[in-house]
């Protein structure tokens, strides 16, 4: 069995007390869990080589769930034996059957009790030992180290281009330790960490300024990242989305072919796409793929998976388990064409008659569950970017995305893209601003008619929200082609 001695020593239990504890308060549900959590954040910004914030906090608590068929029980709290005991009385007090279906209850969270005001008989509870003492929240003595690394950065950016006129850098680290106790089975724990750059480059050129931005993640520790020199290639590529900025022209108008440059625009594919594989969503008919199952939805040349156990560096969803305990696994969404797969949790998975496939997915131990992807992508097909691009007489490359919203009901999208050029007879020539992008998910799976063969996952981790919870997401594609889609922009 597995310890999670970090958390039970908190809730003064041993792991046998717990799971007794879980078992007795979840008698009445179908499935269910305690999910616990301690996170810290940490990070670093400075602005023209003067630092500007440094924040360090943490978080710890729990969440104790129950389910029987549509409807959910939740309680979640600090990780003290008061809060717990209360957790595990609510929801022993709650009888699924006396709720209507679709409730979703949540137990608001618990201020510290005295002990003798726990229900139940006191032999049910064990004798309590001391709590260990509570982790200091104020913040440790600043890294020298980083804040110098900055002042270097900021240097070395500076120093490549007389053109530059502000830099911005920020530096982040989550530190992340989970455990899940399940009704029935072994508790489990894993440890997950990531580590954040974001460089924000802006030039002047006569009177005129534009700025580049660029995100990084990994999940070493910093002191590594720095050692290898591997910052200096966010720098340069921040500058260079800022100079090619300057000389951009407005963008065209109208329905045309767009190249989608590999990685950073899979984000399209993750919104357009990926919400509307989510099991939640397929089964209350929230999506336009909910009755598609065994259909084309894309072309013969499109294959979508989900992974949240991919190996790769930059794969920020990646994880060994999902917030329920699930091992993660990679999920063939899309094959050839076709809708194959979907994303579920345990809840949705039950209800559907289906396995769980890993996304039980939450923001917090004070949120529930919901199915959400962990990194989804394109997988590579058949061509070359010299036949992507020799097939196009005049179009757009979409080389990076910023923005964008969807529809995961109708579909439709609307993105607006941070890099792009136009293409003329296969051929890169003028950069261009404001090009946005809209249309219709499952149409523009349609209309893609070439896949490079080389997938690319964006370098920077994907912040993803769903009903009010955030999760953090890897995306990316290969370079593509779209046949047509409606590009607005300031030229004609």
């Amino acid at each position: 069995m597995s310890s999670l001695s970090f958390f039970f020593h908190r809730l003064s239990l041993s792991p046998e007390e717990a799971q007794h504890q879980i078992q007795k308060s979840l008698g009445a549900f179908e499935g269910g869990e305690l999910f616990l959590e301690h996170t810290t954040n940490a990070s670093l910004s400075m602005e023209d080589g003067i630092v500007k914030n440094t924040s360090f906090g943490f978080s710890q608590g729990f969440g104790l769930r129950g389910f029987l068929d549509t409807q959910t029980c939740y309680a979640h709290g600090n990780l003290t034996p008061f809060q717990f005991y209360n957790a595990c009385s609510n929801l022993q007090g709650y009888r699924p059957c006396s709720l209507k279906n679709n409730v979703f209850h949540t137990i608001p969270p618990l201020d510290d009790l005295p002990l003798n005001n726990l229900s139940g008989p006191s032999t049910d509870r064990p004798a309590m030992r001391p709590r260990a003492s509570a982790i200091s929240p104020s913040s440790p003595p600043l890294a020298t180290e980083k804040i110098d690394q900055l002042h270097h950065m900021d240097a070395f950016a500076r120093a490549l281009d007389g053109r530059v006129h502000n830099v911005r850098l920020g530096l982040s680290k989550r530190f992340q330790h989970v455990g899940v106790v399940p009704i029935e089975g072994t508790p489990l724990e894993e440890v997950r960490s990531l580590t954040v750059l974001m460089v924000h480059v802006t030039v002047c050129q006569n009177n005129r300024y534009e700025k580049g931005v660029v995100r990084t993640g990994f999940r070493g520790e910093a002191k590594e990242f720095f050692q290898t020199e591997a910052w200096k290639q966010p720098i340069h590529e921040a500058l260079r989305l800022a100079l090619v900025a300057l000389d951009a022209v407005p963008a065209p108008a109208g329905d045309m072919p767009v190249i989608l440059g590999p990685g950073t625009p899979g984000i399209l594919l993750h919104e357009a796409i990926g919400h509307g594989f989510e099991a939640d969503l397929l089964r209350k008919d929230h999506s336009i793929f909910s009755e598609k199952m065994g259909q084309k939805v894309a072309s013969s040349c499109v294959t979508i998976v989900d992974n949240g156990h991919c190996p790769l560096s930059d794969a920020h969803g990646t994880s060994l388990m999902d917030d329920e305990g699930t091992a993660t696994q990679s999920t063939t969404l899309v094959y050839k064409g076709e809708m194959v797969g979907h994303m579920s949790d345990r809840l949705n998975a039950q209800l559907m008659k289906k396995q769980s496939t890993g996304n039980g997915r939450r923001q917090s131990y004070a949120h529930i569950p919901r199915p959400r992807m962990t990194n989804t992508y394109m997988e590579g097909g058949s061509s070359s970017v010299d036949e992507i691009f020799s097939s196009v007489k005049r179009g757009i490359y979409a080389a990076h995305f910023t923005s964008g919203q969807v529809d995961t009901v109708s579909g439709d999208f609307v993105f607006s893209a941070a890099e792009a050029y136009l293409v003329e007879n296969g051929k890169i020539t003028a950069p261009l601003k404001g090009a946005i992008f809209t249309g219709n998910g499952g149409e523009v799976m349609k209309r893609i008619t070439h896949v490079d063969s080389h997938m690319k996952l964006d370098e920077g981790p994907g912040y993803c929200g769903k009903m009010g919870q955030t999760v953090i997401v890897g995306l990316g594609q290969p370079c593509l082609l779209v046949s047509k889609m409606t590009v607005g922009g300031t030229s004609i």
